[in-house]
Parts: C-alpha cells; sequence; structure tokens
C-alpha cells in the first residue's frame, strides 16, 4: 500500500507538481492532522536520546585519565553513572526496535538515508554505553565509539526534523547538495588517489606526507585552499618534480573541483527549492 501510494509514485518519478494540486494539499494536510502526533512523540523520543546522551557526555571525564582534579560530585558517583547509561541504553533499544519494525512494515528503507543514519546511531549509542567492565567504566574504544554515536544522533535529529514546517526546506536542500557533493567526489576519486601517492613519494621528509592516511588527511585540507606553500617549498630540501606535482593539483583539485562543485549547487538550488516542500511533507 505505501508504494503504490499515489504520493509515493509521484515523488519517486519526480511528478512534484501533481503535489500542488489543491486536492493533494488538503489530503497533505488531513495527513499531517491525522499522524502528526506520532510524529512528535517519536521526535520527542529521539530528543530525549539525544539530550541524555549530549549531558551525559559532556560531564563525564575521558577514560584513563586522573579523575581526582574534578571537583564534581557527579563525576565521582558510579552508581550515577549507571544509571544515566541504562536510561541511554533503553532508549537506544526502543528506537532501534521501532526503526527495525518500521522497515519490516513498509518492506525496505521508506527513507534510506534518514534510516541508515538512525540505524547506525541507535546501535552504536547501545554498543558505546553498555557495560563492558566489571567497575562499570567507559574503555577507550567505548569512548571513541560514545564520541561517534554522538555525531549521529545530531545528523539524525537534524535530517528528520524535514517533516516540520519552516526548516523542511532547508534540510532537503542540504541532503541535495551533500548527495551531488558526495557524487562528485565520487567521480575525483581516482585523481585524489593518484595525488596521495605522489605527494607521497615527492614530500617524504614532511611530516604531513610520511604515510598514505597522512597524504589523503593533508590533501583533503589543500582542496580548500590550505596549500602552505612555503612550508612545503621551503622548510627542507624537495625534489625538483614536486612544482610539477603541486600546480596540477592546485588547478585540478582546488579551482576546477571548487568550480564545478559552486555550479552544480547553484544550478541545483531552484529545482531543489521546488521539490523540497513536497519531498518533506511525504516523510512524516
Amino acid at each position: 500500500m505505501y508504494r503504490n501510494h499515489p504520493f509515493i509514485i509521484a515523488l519517486d518519478t519526480d511528478h512534484h507538481s501533481l503535489l500542488k494540486h489543491p486536492l493533494a494539499r488538503q489530503l497533505l494536510k488531513r495527513k499531517w492532522r491525522l499522524h502528526c502526533s506520532i510524529f512528535y512523540f517519536y521526535s520527542i523520543l529521539r530528543l530525549l536520546l539525544l539530550l541524555v546522551l549530549s549531558f551525559y557526555v559532556l560531564i563525564i571525564p575521558p577514560p584513563n585519565i586522573d579523575t581526582s582534579t574534578t571537583n564534581s560530585i557527579i563525576r565521582s558517583s558510579n552508581l550515577f553513572h549507571l544509571i544515566i547509561q541504562w536510561i541511554i541504553i533503553i532508549l537506544g533499544v526502543f528506537n532501534l526496535l521501532r526503526l527495525i519494525i518500521e522497515i519490516i512494515v513498509y518492506r525496505g528503507l521508506r527513507i534510506p538515508f534518514a534510516q541508515t543514519i538512525a540505524f547506525i546511531s541507535f546501535l552504536t549509542v547501545i554498543m558505546a554505553f553498555k557495560p563492558w567492565t566489571i567497575n562499570n567504566e567507559m574503555t577507550t574504544w567505548q569512548w571513541e565509539l560514545a564520541a561517534c554515536s554522538t555525531l549521529f544522533q545530531w545528523f539524525n535529529i537534524a535530517i528528520r526534523s524535514s517533516p516540520v514546517p519552516f526548516i523542511g526546506n532547508c534540510i532537503i536542500l542540504f541532503q541535495s547538495i551533500l548527495f551531488n557533493f558526495l557524487s562528485l567526489l565520487f567521480v575525483n576519486l581516482p585523481l585524489l588517489i593518484a595525488f596521495t601517492i605522489a605527494t607521497h613519494m615527492i614530500f617524504y621528509n614532511q611530516k604531513s606526507f610520511l604515510t598514505n592516511t597522512l597524504s589523503i588527511h593533508k590533501l583533503s585540507a589543500m582542496i580548500i585552499g590550505e596549500f602552505e606553500f612555503e612550508t612545503l617549498f621551503y622548510s627542507k630540501p624537495t625534489l625538483d618534480i614536486a612544482a610539477f606535482i603541486f600546480i596540477p593539483f592546485m588547478m585540478i583539485m582546488t579551482i576546477v573541483l571548487m568550480n564545478l562543485l559552486l555550479g552544480l549547487t547553484v544550478g541545483d538550488i531552484q529545482s531543489c527549492m521546488e521539490n523540497a516542500r513536497s519531498k518533506a511533507s511525504n516523510k512524516t
């Protein structure tokens, strides 16, 4: 029934103008009145999980540090930590089960991007805050996973707010630009790998290019204009071919790539704004 719904067919076939018909608008308003309470209920649960999670990770100290220097009573209370951890786990399990049931009922991902982010965020929060040690202290990998989970939780609450009036258009527009950027980045990935290997070989005496991982991080920063020309060419001796690698990188990966991304973004804004409201209305 969901896949054969006229609104879903209109969205999947990019016939967004059909949703602007007066009858379609009235049906959308009726649909929102019937289901807005359910939407806000689940949104409150996600928001509650986000607030408790953010509060907890801000007050607890990182693992493997001396907690004697902290003056907060809350930080020294193991019982308080355990209670908050289980509250986060219970909220995460409830949201994860609701998402799994939603996927089963609709026989697949109804909103692939948003549901994938939500699934990762809820699963990581359960794994990060489940007590794995006897003294219930978070390990280093749990702390790192909790940081990633917090990031995904904030992304999830932002993406899931697309049906909300006034802000849904901007969220849909953000997703469209993000997809365009990822598509363009995928096309330029071979060039990025080529420059990564080449710069790793040429700038071998620079700390930023000691490994391929550091090289790709450095090149990613250089794409947005952080070249540090003097550091690369004058701080330490370089090979003569370094300039022949640096100039094509600056032209291709910075000037061409960034202008191409800007052109795609500007050209896509008008169509995205026209279709954003219709897309957001059907994500409830």
